[in-house]
């Protein structure tokens, strides 16, 4: 079955959208509007997560302070265990994606460039480096 690339974005956003409302830890801490925009699939952009469309107190305890690169990478990595099953359940084999983390840690944009093919490890948090275009 062939998928274009705005369908497998599709079923990714609607697959990662349930994950966050399934998420206890996750699911009050986000408006249903904002999490509409949390993450937005474009075809020559790849994915962006915008982390400050959570609740502001959750945002900065959890993603603006001194662990606040550390957890957005784990976030990171669990978006990509989600990016990854709902890929497997579609039949897609792999998919090259890059994704940028809009975020306000030392007011710089964070992005990755990440492969998930089949023999994705879960185990090993995606490594996300600082955009050297951004500026201070």
């Amino acid at each position: 079955m062939d998928m274009s690339l705005s369908d497998i974005y599709h079923f990714l956003g609607r697959d990662l959208k349930a994950w966050v409302s399934a998420n206890e830890k996750l699911r009050g801490k986000i408006t249903a509007h904002d999490l509409n925009y949390l993450f937005e699939f474009h075809t020559d952009k790849g994915l962006i997560i915008d982390l400050m469309r959570f609740d502001k107190v959750f945002y900065h305890e959890t993603f603006a302070y001194r662990t606040g690169d550390k957890t957005i990478q784990a976030f990171v990595g669990k978006v990509c265990m989600v990016i990854h099953q709902s890929l497997a359940e579609q039949g897609v084999a792999d998919l090259r994606i890059i994704i940028t983390v809009k975020s306000r840690v030392s007011f710089r944009t964070l992005f990755g460039d990440f492969y998930i093919h089949p023999h994705f490890n879960s185990r090993s948090v995606p490594s996300l480096q600082r955009n050297p275009h951004d500026e201070w």
